[in-house]
């Protein structure tokens, strides 16, 4: 993340994975013009299908980098259900 900004750096790793994650949904839903659709990840459908298999959805855990704030504690009950 050469060019991300000191204060983004640890959450940059997170930011692309939510990007690789709703990828399908951003290019549906999103107009061909938008610029997100004009950037090196989106331009290369192979990255993102090879960086889809290594994005994992769940919730936090302990061990984590950062810690998710701002999530209602019902969520965390309704996780397992």
């Amino acid at each position: 993340f050469d060019n991300l900004p000191p204060h983004l750096l640890r959450a940059g790793g997170f930011l692309l994975a939510s990007l690789v994650y709703h990828a399908e949904y951003l290019r549906t839903t999103l107009s061909e013009q938008h610029p997100l659709n004009r950037n090196a990840l989106f331009g290369n459908t192979r990255l993102v299908s090879q960086l889809q298999q290594k994005v994992v959805c769940r919730t936090a855990r302990p061990s984590d980098r950062i810690r998710p704030t701002g999530v209602p504690s019902h969520v965390h009950l309704m996780a397992p259900m």
